[in-house]
Protein backbone atom coordinates (compact mmCIF):
# COMPACT_ATOMS: atom_id res chain seq x y z
CA UNK A 1 0.00 0.00 0.00
CA UNK A 2 3.00 2.19 0.67
CA UNK A 3 3.62 2.20 -3.21
CA UNK A 4 -0.09 3.42 -3.65
CA UNK A 5 0.51 6.15 -1.35
CA UNK A 6 3.31 7.26 -3.27
CA UNK A 7 1.24 7.83 -6.58
CA UNK A 8 -1.24 10.25 -4.37
CA UNK A 9 1.94 12.67 -4.81
CA UNK A 10 0.97 13.91 -8.21
CA UNK A 11 -1.67 15.68 -7.32
CA UNK A 12 -0.73 18.76 -5.16
CA UNK A 13 -2.67 18.79 -1.49
CA UNK A 14 -4.54 16.30 -1.86
CA UNK A 15 -4.20 13.71 0.96
CA UNK A 16 -5.23 9.80 2.36
CA UNK A 17 -7.81 10.47 4.33
CA UNK A 18 -8.69 6.57 5.17
CA UNK A 19 -8.31 3.29 3.41
CA UNK A 20 -10.46 0.33 4.43
CA UNK A 21 -11.88 -2.53 3.09
CA UNK A 22 -11.09 -1.92 -0.49
CA UNK A 23 -12.02 1.40 0.17
CA UNK A 24 -10.08 4.31 -0.81
CA UNK A 25 -10.47 7.95 0.40
CA UNK A 26 -8.41 10.85 -0.94
CA UNK A 27 -9.50 14.97 -0.32
CA UNK A 28 -8.34 18.20 -1.25
CA UNK A 29 -9.93 21.56 0.29
CA UNK A 30 -13.10 21.44 -2.26
CA UNK A 31 -13.29 18.05 -3.66
CA UNK A 32 -13.75 14.67 -1.63
CA UNK A 33 -12.52 11.34 -3.82
CA UNK A 34 -13.71 7.84 -2.89
CA UNK A 35 -12.41 4.70 -4.50
CA UNK A 36 -14.11 1.74 -3.73
CA UNK A 37 -12.13 -1.56 -5.45
CA UNK A 38 -13.80 -5.01 -5.23
CA UNK A 39 -11.12 -7.42 -6.07
CA UNK A 40 -9.17 -10.04 -4.50
CA UNK A 41 -6.31 -9.51 -6.34
CA UNK A 42 -3.93 -6.69 -4.44
CA UNK A 43 -1.71 -6.94 -7.38
CA UNK A 44 -5.19 -5.88 -9.54
CA UNK A 45 -5.47 -3.26 -6.67
CA UNK A 46 -2.51 -1.64 -6.70
CA UNK A 47 -2.40 -1.61 -10.83
CA UNK A 48 -5.80 0.18 -11.04
CA UNK A 49 -5.04 2.66 -8.60
CA UNK A 50 -1.52 3.33 -9.85
CA UNK A 51 -2.83 3.87 -13.82
CA UNK A 52 -6.10 5.58 -12.47
CA UNK A 53 -4.66 8.38 -9.70
CA UNK A 54 -2.76 9.93 -12.82
CA UNK A 55 -6.37 10.21 -14.39
CA UNK A 56 -7.75 12.05 -11.04
CA UNK A 57 -4.69 14.61 -11.36
CA UNK A 58 -5.82 15.59 -14.58
CA UNK A 59 -10.08 15.24 -13.84
CA UNK A 60 -9.55 17.59 -10.61
CA UNK A 61 -7.34 20.00 -12.57
CA UNK A 62 -10.78 20.76 -14.75
CA UNK A 63 -13.44 20.11 -12.08
CA UNK A 64 -14.69 23.30 -10.07
CA UNK A 65 -17.32 21.30 -7.89
CA UNK A 66 -18.63 23.86 -5.72
CA UNK A 67 -18.04 23.35 -1.44
CA UNK A 68 -19.50 20.46 -0.59
CA UNK A 69 -19.28 18.84 -3.17
CA UNK A 70 -17.58 14.88 -3.64
CA UNK A 71 -17.11 12.80 -6.30
CA UNK A 72 -17.50 9.41 -6.15
CA UNK A 73 -15.20 6.43 -8.07
CA UNK A 74 -16.00 3.15 -7.92
CA UNK A 75 -13.91 0.38 -9.73
CA UNK A 76 -15.52 -2.73 -10.43
CA UNK A 77 -12.60 -5.56 -11.45
CA UNK A 78 -14.30 -8.83 -13.55
CA UNK A 79 -13.29 -12.23 -12.20
CA UNK A 80 -10.51 -12.68 -15.15
CA UNK A 81 -9.31 -8.80 -13.97
CA UNK A 82 -9.29 -7.96 -18.00
CA UNK A 83 -11.57 -5.65 -17.28
CA UNK A 84 -13.05 -3.07 -15.07
CA UNK A 85 -15.46 -0.28 -14.76
CA UNK A 86 -15.70 3.63 -14.00
CA UNK A 87 -18.51 5.44 -12.70
CA UNK A 88 -18.20 9.19 -11.87
CA UNK A 89 -21.01 11.06 -9.65
CA UNK A 90 -20.82 14.19 -8.28
CA UNK A 91 -23.24 15.08 -5.56
CA UNK A 92 -23.68 18.60 -3.77
CA UNK A 93 -23.85 17.76 -0.16
CA UNK A 94 -26.27 20.44 0.53
CA UNK A 95 -28.83 18.40 -0.63
CA UNK A 96 -28.71 16.35 1.98
CA UNK A 97 -30.04 17.07 5.27
CA UNK A 98 -30.69 15.01 8.30
CA UNK A 99 -32.73 15.71 11.22
CA UNK A 100 -32.78 14.86 14.63
CA UNK A 101 -35.92 14.70 16.72
CA UNK A 102 -36.69 14.30 21.00
CA UNK A 103 -39.76 14.00 22.91
CA UNK A 104 -41.18 12.43 25.71
CA UNK A 105 -44.34 13.02 27.39
CA UNK A 106 -46.03 11.86 30.81
CA UNK A 107 -47.91 8.32 31.47
CA UNK A 108 -50.76 8.60 33.83
CA UNK A 109 -53.55 5.95 34.34
CA UNK A 110 -56.37 6.40 32.50
CA UNK A 111 -55.76 8.46 29.39
CA UNK A 112 -54.91 6.54 25.75
CA UNK A 113 -51.65 5.09 24.97
CA UNK A 114 -51.10 6.18 21.13
CA UNK A 115 -47.75 5.34 19.74
CA UNK A 116 -46.88 5.23 15.34
CA UNK A 117 -50.33 5.99 14.77
CA UNK A 118 -51.56 3.27 16.59
CA UNK A 119 -53.41 2.88 19.81
CA UNK A 120 -51.82 0.54 22.08
CA UNK A 121 -53.24 -1.46 24.74
CA UNK A 122 -52.25 -0.54 28.30
CA UNK A 123 -53.51 0.43 31.55
CA UNK A 124 -51.82 4.18 31.45
CA UNK A 125 -51.64 6.57 28.79
CA UNK A 126 -49.53 9.84 27.33
CA UNK A 127 -50.51 13.17 28.72
CA UNK A 128 -50.94 15.59 26.31
CA UNK A 129 -52.88 18.17 24.53
CA UNK A 130 -53.20 16.34 21.19
CA UNK A 131 -53.47 12.41 21.51
CA UNK A 132 -49.66 12.03 22.86
CA UNK A 133 -48.26 10.26 20.47
CA UNK A 134 -45.07 10.65 21.37
CA UNK A 135 -43.21 8.70 18.66
CA UNK A 136 -45.05 10.76 15.61
CA UNK A 137 -44.29 13.84 17.54
CA UNK A 138 -40.01 13.30 17.76
CA UNK A 139 -40.48 12.60 14.13
CA UNK A 140 -42.14 15.49 13.57
CA UNK A 141 -39.69 17.63 15.30
CA UNK A 142 -36.78 15.30 13.35
CA UNK A 143 -38.48 16.40 9.85
CA UNK A 144 -38.58 20.05 11.00
CA UNK A 145 -34.99 20.44 12.02
CA UNK A 146 -33.58 19.00 9.36
CA UNK A 147 -35.08 21.42 6.95
CA UNK A 148 -34.95 24.42 9.47
CA UNK A 149 -38.47 24.86 10.29
CA UNK A 150 -37.98 25.21 14.16
CA UNK A 151 -40.52 22.30 15.75
CA UNK A 152 -43.41 20.88 16.40
CA UNK A 153 -44.31 23.45 19.07
CA UNK A 154 -43.79 26.15 17.38
CA UNK A 155 -46.42 25.30 14.11
CA UNK A 156 -48.47 22.95 16.68
CA UNK A 157 -48.89 24.84 19.47
CA UNK A 158 -50.25 23.00 22.32
CA UNK A 159 -52.23 26.38 23.55
CA UNK A 160 -54.13 26.25 20.14
CA UNK A 161 -57.98 24.95 20.50
CA UNK A 162 -57.23 23.59 17.30
CA UNK A 163 -54.85 20.76 17.72
CA UNK A 164 -57.09 20.04 20.97
CA UNK A 165 -56.72 15.95 20.97
CA UNK A 166 -55.71 15.88 17.85
CA UNK A 167 -54.62 12.54 15.77
CA UNK A 168 -50.63 13.11 15.41
CA UNK A 169 -51.06 11.57 11.74
CA UNK A 170 -52.83 15.25 10.96
CA UNK A 171 -49.48 16.55 12.30
CA UNK A 172 -47.07 14.23 10.85
CA UNK A 173 -48.94 15.02 7.61
CA UNK A 174 -48.88 18.46 7.85
CA UNK A 175 -45.41 18.49 8.68
CA UNK A 176 -44.31 16.32 5.34
CA UNK A 177 -46.32 19.46 3.43
CA UNK A 178 -43.96 21.57 5.25
CA UNK A 179 -40.94 19.56 4.13
CA UNK A 180 -42.26 19.59 0.40
CA UNK A 181 -42.46 23.25 0.47
CA UNK A 182 -39.20 23.46 1.00
CA UNK A 183 -38.15 21.25 -1.75
CA UNK A 184 -37.19 17.81 0.17
CA UNK A 185 -38.82 14.14 0.24
CA UNK A 186 -37.60 11.83 3.00
CA UNK A 187 -35.04 9.09 2.48
CA UNK A 188 -35.44 7.29 5.51
CA UNK A 189 -36.20 7.32 9.27
CA UNK A 190 -34.91 5.66 12.10
CA UNK A 191 -36.48 5.99 15.41
CA UNK A 192 -36.26 4.55 19.27
CA UNK A 193 -38.72 4.23 21.80
CA UNK A 194 -37.62 4.25 25.29
CA UNK A 195 -40.66 2.61 27.45
CA UNK A 196 -40.46 0.31 30.21
CA UNK A 197 -43.76 -1.42 29.46
CA UNK A 198 -45.94 -2.53 27.40
CA UNK A 199 -43.69 -4.42 25.08
CA UNK A 200 -44.20 -2.92 21.73
CA UNK A 201 -42.30 -5.58 19.27
CA UNK A 202 -45.63 -7.09 18.08
CA UNK A 203 -46.83 -3.47 16.98
CA UNK A 204 -43.77 -2.21 14.96
CA UNK A 205 -44.44 -3.86 11.79
CA UNK A 206 -47.64 -1.86 11.46
CA UNK A 207 -46.22 1.26 13.31
CA UNK A 208 -43.14 1.09 10.32
CA UNK A 209 -46.16 0.57 8.09
CA UNK A 210 -48.09 4.02 8.84
CA UNK A 211 -45.17 6.25 9.09
CA UNK A 212 -44.13 5.04 6.18
CA UNK A 213 -47.51 5.84 4.52
CA UNK A 214 -46.97 9.44 5.75
CA UNK A 215 -43.52 9.59 4.62
CA UNK A 216 -44.28 8.29 1.08
CA UNK A 217 -41.59 6.06 1.37
CA UNK A 218 -41.47 2.60 1.50
CA UNK A 219 -41.59 0.45 4.55
CA UNK A 220 -38.43 -0.73 4.26
CA UNK A 221 -36.48 2.47 4.54
CA UNK A 222 -38.58 3.15 8.02
CA UNK A 223 -37.15 1.23 11.04
CA UNK A 224 -38.64 1.35 14.57
CA UNK A 225 -36.86 0.15 17.86
CA UNK A 226 -38.00 -0.76 21.05
CA UNK A 227 -35.92 -0.84 24.24
CA UNK A 228 -36.25 -0.45 28.05
CA UNK A 229 -33.97 1.85 29.79
CA UNK A 230 -33.31 -1.19 32.53
CA UNK A 231 -35.85 0.31 34.93
CA UNK A 232 -33.54 3.56 35.08
CA UNK A 233 -34.54 7.01 34.67
CA UNK A 234 -38.52 8.10 34.23
CA UNK A 235 -39.01 5.67 31.48
CA UNK A 236 -37.58 2.94 33.83
CA UNK A 237 -39.89 4.32 36.91
CA UNK A 238 -42.93 3.50 34.20
CA UNK A 239 -43.66 7.62 34.15
CA UNK A 240 -42.79 8.68 31.23
CA UNK A 241 -42.06 7.36 27.29
CA UNK A 242 -39.16 8.98 25.19
CA UNK A 243 -38.82 8.65 21.42
CA UNK A 244 -35.84 9.89 19.49
CA UNK A 245 -35.78 10.08 15.44
CA UNK A 246 -33.63 10.62 13.46
CA UNK A 247 -34.48 11.31 9.12
CA UNK A 248 -32.56 11.77 6.14
CA UNK A 249 -33.61 14.17 3.47
CA UNK A 250 -33.20 14.69 -0.15
CA UNK A 251 -33.21 17.73 -1.85
CA UNK A 252 -35.84 17.11 -5.32
CA UNK A 253 -33.97 17.78 -8.88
Amino acid sequence: MVQIYGKISIVSSIRIVNYRHNLLIVTNRRLLIMIAVLSKSIRAFDLIVSLFLRLFAILISFLRPGRGNYLLIFFNLHVDYSHCWLMLKSIEMNKIRVGLGYDVHRLATGEELWLGGLQIPHEKGTVAHSDGDVLLHALCDALLGATGLRDIGFHFPDTSSEFKNIDSKILLEKTIDLVSQKGYTVVNADIVVVAQRPKLKDYIPEMESVVARILNIDVADVNIKATTSEMLGFEGREEGISVQAVVLLEKRE
